[in-house]
């Protein structure tokens, strides 16, 4: 009976999410003058561009087109984390992302891109400590290798991919990314019809049976949690909208995504975010939801689970920045994973700043159960060639890791309830963290600078009870080759 009402109440939370997606997409939509900081991740790991249209197979090589990215990466932390005694690290990396495409025959084309990084100046840590920041030592791995089919409204790929949803994901932060083995499918129905803005919908699935993790050089069958197991990898489908710019008035973007993750984990996600009419000159209310819900799958290798996060966003846009207040809340689930954690085979929370109140280092969600508020502010400078963040976040787990940062990965699973073995959870954990970063395009200041991009990202953050802190800087210098 038990078993029963909670499967109706996660249903409900779904179809709540679903009616209030619809709901809103087929509302009168128009786009928002807000501006938001560029995205990191479209400039580490590029998507492919639409291919060259080839007339004959001789032609194919000739129709063909290379880009290229070059990121070194300069890393300070100073933390009390691993010691009693702080200490001050420093390390330099370099790296970068070749990929090369065939011209298009008849919609067909085959591509091969390769990821490398080359470790300048180690951070010295010791050997049983998480090799998070560079993603481990000199690494090469061909990240993408796939034939598809460009045209008619959608892209069709099999092979090795990078792909970019909310919680399977390339990365953000290292100099190597995710990739994934499979096939996968981006369909944008409304360029079936005689829509302006094709882009605005658009609908993803995927059925990925392989994927190469940030710090590894090889394929696998397993995930995160089970690195040496056959499994059956997971299965994706997700729904975009994005409502089009240049238009006075309101403006709406939204997501619904489903995950099987196969023996471990089905996951619901929906997040929405609306920018309504003016309440004063150019001033634009906003708000913004995020709802997921989690249950075990097949032989639930993490044993029961049964997560939900809910999130709120509240705050104003205007034509060069916003400003937000968020907050994310999620029940304790005793006797289950991680008492209500939420499983994420192949990827974490701040990776790709889904969640509203992901960090730098941390979400929510990756440190266990319970609630986070904080808010966040984002800015335009320069012609909108410049974009700065500055956020803060308190975050309180009721069974957290221990304040133990190498715990907090979520990468072991063999102890009780999922927490990994040894570890005593301790009850409501405590930490708050401020981060700020910036991101400038340097073609503002001379057209021969256009491809070139510097980026930081700086985050402190301490931990309530055990008397610890964490911070960390990463300036990175990026070029991008076309």
């Amino acid at each position: 009976m038990k078993v029963k009402k909670i499967v109706k109440i996660k249903k409900d939370v779904v179809a709540r999410a679903f009616v209030f997606f619809l709901m809103a997409a087929s509302s009168q939509t128009f786009a928002a003058p807000a501006a938001t900081v560029p995205n990191g991740v479209g400039l580490f790991y590029y998507p492919a561009a639409e291919p060259n249209k080839a007339d004959d197979f001789a032609s194919l090589l000739n129709a063909g087109k290379a880009s290229a990215i070059f990121r070194m990466e300069d890393m300070h932390e100073f933390h009390q984390f691993y010691a009693k005694d702080p200490a001050v690290k420093n390390g330099v990396a370099a790296g970068g992302g070749f990929l090369y495409q065939t011209g298009a025959l008849s919609g067909f084309n085959a591509a091969v891109g390769i990821h490398a990084q080359h470790i300048i100046k180690p951070l010295s840590r010791s050997e049983d400590e998480l090799p998070f920041d560079f993603g481990g030592p000199h690494q090469t791995s061909v990240t993408q290798a796939y034939l598809q089919y460009h045209g008619h409204g959608m892209r069709i790929r099999t092979g090795r991919q990078l792909i970019n949803t909310p919680f399977a994901a390339a990365g953000q932060y290292t100099l190597m990314p995710r990739a994934y083995y499979g096939a996968t499918a981006t369909l944008h129905p409304l360029a079936w019809s005689d829509s302006s803005h094709p882009e605005q919908l658009a609908v993803f699935a995927g059925r990925i049976t392989q994927y190469e993790s940030r710090f590894n050089d090889e394929f696998i069958d397993g995930n995160k949690y089970f690195r040496d197991r056959h499994l059956k990898g997971f299965t994706t489908v997700g729904i975009n909208y994005k409502s089009p710019r240049l238009y006075a008035g309101q403006a709406l973007e939204g997501r619904l995504w489903f995950y099987k993750f196969y023996d471990t984990a089905n996951l619901y996600f929906s997040d929405g975010q609306t920018v309504m009419e003016n309440i004063g000159e150019r001033i634009h209310p906003l708000i913004g939801y995020q709802v997921a819900t989690e249950n075990e799958s097949g032989d639930a290798l993490l044993g029961d689970v049964n997560a939900q996060f809910y999130g709120l966003k509240l705050g104003v846009a205007y034509p060069t920045g916003s400003i937000a207040l968020v907050g994310t809340y999620a029940p304790v689930h005793k006797g289950t994973y991680q008492n209500g954690g939420l499983a994420l085979p192949y990827a974490r929370l701040q990776d790709n700043g889904g969640v509203f109140t992901a960090t730098f280092s941390d979400g929510n969600m990756d440190i266990g159960a319970g609630y986070g508020y904080g808010i966040k502010i984002s800015q335009t400078f320069l012609n909108r060639q410049m974009g700065v963040y500055l956020n803060y976040i308190r975050l309180l787990a009721r069974y957290g890791y221990g304040f133990n940062r190498h715990y907090s990965t979520g990468t072991t699973a063999d102890g009780i309830y999922g927490f990994p073995q040894g570890t005593t959870p301790v009850r409501d954990q405590h930490q708050q963290s401020v981060g700020f970063g910036f991101t400038l395009h340097m073609g503002y200041f001379a057209k021969s600078l256009k491809n070139l991009v510097l980026q930081d990202m700086f985050n402190f953050q301490t931990y309530e009870k055990a008397q610890r802190h964490w911070t960390q800087n990463i300036f990175s210098v990026i070029y991008k080759f076309n």
